[in-house]
């Protein structure tokens, strides 16, 4: 476990204003590599990380997902001295099991707290329109500090990393949420899938398919597109109307893709992600009428 220390430099009527943040990580490889909150370390004109040897380092980000709420950090200069967590399969951990949460509440370096996992949550969040963001639920103790920080099964594995609480007063209510760890394994797999370059919600046929008057049993509402991926350059759009269902802020106004995934090498559809040499086919519905698009890998 680390503690992560960070400044930033927003520009204010007044001009620009010096913020300093802190949160919690945790190192996940001998090459210094370090997770934690993706709110923790954006928009941060620094990076420093303080290690368990109590030196302050400095760490540059290497990638972030806000829809998830994580980010992937490496230290400036490694050290192979320092002693690294390893992953658990969070798919494994049932309603009921213990969990432990490590972080820095406040500034106070080290803290631990245990509780069990409540519940699973993934609020129909796809990141990519490929991989399930999904969170544990536990009353194991987060407060401001913990962010970022690792949340272990009984084994010492890291099944999760702290994201956020839900609140009335301001601190903790026994109602945390670690997203897991093998939504983070599947984010950081880059190698391992396709890249469109989207961010949507999942359409059930009786939920969101319904208020929308699609008759569909699995699809993808287009929130985000990014810039030049090949999602924009398939002229699909992101929603830009703003709505608010069952407390939930959803984007549409934009594209619906029908969500359908096929991957083939030289016409033969596999199943293999992790396959070399591959091309992904998607298609979609825009307008009324069905498109698709090859992404050479």
């Amino acid at each position: 476990m680390v503690t992560i220390y960070t400044t930033s430099n927003p520009f204010m009527q007044t001009g620009p204003v010096q913020n300093k943040g802190l949160g919690s990580g945790v190192l996940i490889s001998s090459d210094c590599h370090i997770l934690t909150a993706a709110h923790v370390v954006d928009w941060s004109s620094s990076i420093s990380i303080k290690t368990q040897d109590g030196k302050l380092r400095k760490a540059t980000l290497l990638f972030s997902e806000k829809s998830a709420d994580i980010a992937l950090l490496k230290l400036d200069v490694p050290d192979s001295s320092l002693s690294h967590a390893t992953f658990g399969d969070s798919d494994t951990m049932a309603v009921g099991q213990n969990v432990y949460a490590i972080g820095s509440p406040y500034g106070m370096e080290n803290s631990f707290s245990s509780g069990i996992v409540s519940a699973f949550r993934n609020f129909n969040t796809l990141y990519d329109g490929t991989v399930n963001i999904e969170f544990i639920q536990t009353d194991a103790a987060i407060n401001s500090g913990n962010s970022g920080g690792p949340l272990f099964n009984s084994n010492g594995e890291v099944v999760g990393i702290a994201s956020s609480i839900l609140t009335v007063s301001g601190g903790f209510q026994g109602i945390g949420m670690a997203v897991t760890s093998n939504t983070v394994k599947s984010l950081l797999s880059f190698e391992d899938r396709p890249w469109i370059g989207i961010e949507g919600v999942f359409l059930k046929s009786d939920e969101l398919a319904k208020l929308f008057n699609l008759n569909l049993t699995g699809g993808l509402l287009v929130q985000k597109v990014a810039k030049s991926s090949p999602a924009s350059a398939a002229d699909i759009h992101g929603g830009y109307i703003y709505a608010n269902i069952g407390g939930k802020e959803i984007l549409f106004g934009g594209s619906q893709g029908d969500f359908n995934w096929q991957i083939r090498i030289d016409s033969r559809i596999v199943h293999d992600f992790r396959s070399v040499f591959f091309c992904a086919f998607w298609t979609g519905v825009y307008g009324g009428s069905s498109s698709g698009f090859y992404i050479n890998l």
